[in-house]
């Protein structure tokens, strides 16, 4: 059963298509409760579930009235619910001999607890007996050593029976943002709160005790992608240099604790056991506004992505790729369009100068094109590594086969199955890891020969254009040529290790990954 909520539900039309059994949802509908006050009243159902904490009024020692601290909850469905508290202001000669009990006068027979001794401290535990079908309100009565009452803020409890509704659910998952860009979830998405967990990680660089401006950060975000900057960032547990007691090494242990209680405040807390420092941050599930120009950056951005991906899907479709995923990702595509996901993004933008509303639903839509994408992305990613697998298993093996020696065909064997392994079990992290293994497998058994590095001070000429310094490249380039007709393999490996420090990183990952599936 569907219950409706809003204003629009009152239409006759809405109700009728949300019926139908092949256009709508086909499900009875239940609209005998006001639409436009349901949440309020729900709201307010939620509300008087919750355990309380009452205290009447400020704890004043020199006060005759006796302040109670009580904990219990005002709707129960068990018959026999506990109720425990303490006296906030205790009296000068302390609370020894006192008792404390509870009593229902208008239960059919009246009801008493029976008297409960109160701890040194104060406090009680003991429990109610609710009678179905009326408010339970029950007195509290209270006793010294001598059995003479004493007066109590409050003076009495009302409970009601009822079904109390679930825990309110995280309505996303929030984890902690690492250095390898992927997001580690502490607490999913649906789990009641509140909630807590506690997780180990390690710190992904070297902090001097006292740096200026230097400290661990730990990034907390919201969302629901592996991806860490598809999620929110809520806020930063940050772990100053200026508070170290010392200095803290890289790859140290950090012990990470995140609770979320009811009201959706997130607490996230660090203890570092190599410092025995721990350190606490508050942060807030609210959303906060985007500036201007972050959205634009944004729009920019997945607009790009998606012109790119369509690019590679219809490479792949000129090439009549015939692997599944070329047709998943059309259907991925195709959903994109349907939900006008990009014009939705344009349009919200347009507005959003204007319109605050406007500015978070585009920062919305962004969010789940981006998404979309990301599954896009991940569909068309299986072509290319399929592709990665051939050709390093290719590379791998003709190497074995013209340098290896004693147990290197066992080993790229070996190597070759846990790719094809990898491949099989659709993980895409192992597989490009284990493509690694078997590139530097292959490196390895090759650079047992000179013709390894006379074919790497290639490649070194191909990335000349790249190279820092073009003056010092051609030197090198030429003391390399030198060193080979010279027989020189001490000469030749300077030259490379020189050349490759002139290429700039990114560069020198594509010219390492060419090397790795390719035998000139």
């Amino acid at each position: 059963m569907l219950i409706l909520v809003g204003g629009p539900t009152l239409t006759p039309y809405l109700r009728e298509r949300l019926e139908d059994k092949k256009k709508g949802l086909g499900i009875p509908l239940e609209f005998s409760v006001d639409p436009l006050t349901i949440v309020a009243r729900g709201a307010a159902i939620f509300a008087g579930t919750q355990v309380l904490r009452r205290t009447a009024a400020p704890a004043d020692p020199r006060s005759s009235v006796l302040t109670l601290e009580l904990v219990y909850d005002p709707i129960t469905n068990d018959s026999q619910p506990p109720i425990s508290g303490k006296i906030l202001n205790p009296p000068s000669q302390g609370l020894s001999g006192f008792s404390i009990e509870f009593v229902n006068p208008d239960s059919k027979p009246p009801w008493r607890s029976g008297k409960v001794a109160l701890g040194a401290n104060g406090s009680f535990l003991t429990t109610l007996w609710v009678e179905e079908g009326r408010q339970n309100i029950f007195k509290i009565e209270l006793f010294d050593a001598k059995g003479s009452p004493r007066e109590t803020s409050p003076k009495e409890v009302s409970v009601i029976p009822g079904v109390k509704p679930t825990a309110a659910p995280l309505t996303h998952s929030v984890g902690v943002a690492m250095a390898n860009g992927e997001t580690d979830f502490f607490i999913q998405k649906n789990t009641p709160l509140p909630a807590q967990r506690r997780q180990v990680h390690r710190t992904a660089i070297a902090v001097r005790k006292g740096d200026q401006g230097s400290a661990v950060s730990i990034p907390v975000v919201e969302g629901q992608s592996v991806k860490a900057d598809r999620n929110r960032l809520i806020g930063t547990l940050v772990i100053p240099a200026a508070d170290m007691k010392r200095d803290l090494p890289a790859n140290s242990e950090v012990e990470i604790t995140i609770k979320i209680d009811t009201s959706r405040l997130v607490t996230s807390s660090a203890y570092v056991p190599f410092l025995d420092q721990e350190f606490e941050q508050v942060l807030n599930l609210k959303h906060e506004e985007a500036t201007p120009d972050q959205l634009k950056s944004d729009v920019n951005f997945v607009k790009s992505r998606l012109a790119s991906l369509k690019k590679t899907l219809k490479q792949h479709e000129e090439n009549q790729d015939p692997v599944p995923e070329v047709a998943r990702a059309r259907e991925i595509l195709e959903r994109i369009e349907a939900e006008r996901m990009e014009q939705d993004v344009d349009a919200t933008f347009q507005a959003a100068g204007t319109d605050r509303d406007a500015a978070d639903k585009c920062r919305q839509r962004v969010q789940d094109l981006n998404l979309a994408l990301d599954e896009f992305e991940e569909t068309l990613q299986w072509p290319e590594l399929r592709a990665q697998v051939d050709g390093v298993c290719k590379f791998l093996r003709e190497i074995t086969k013209q340098f290896g020696k004693g147990s290197d065909p066992a080993r790229a064997a070996s190597a070759e199955r846990e790719c094809r392994q990898a491949l099989d079990a659709r993980d895409a992290k192992a597989v490009r890891a284990k493509i690694r293994e078997a590139r530097n497998l292959g490196h390895d058994i090759w650079s047992r020969d000179p013709s390894y590095y006379v074919d790497w001070l290639k490649d070194m000429e191909d990335a000349r254009e790249t190279m820092k310094d073009q003056a010092l490249a051609d030197r090198l380039l030429n003391q390399g040529r030198v060193a080979i007709q010279e027989n020189n393999l001490v000469g030749l490996k300077g030259a490379i290790r020189e050349l490759t420090a002139l290429i700039p990183p990114a560069r020198r990952e594509e010219v390492s990954r060419h090397r790795g599936d390719t035998l000139k």
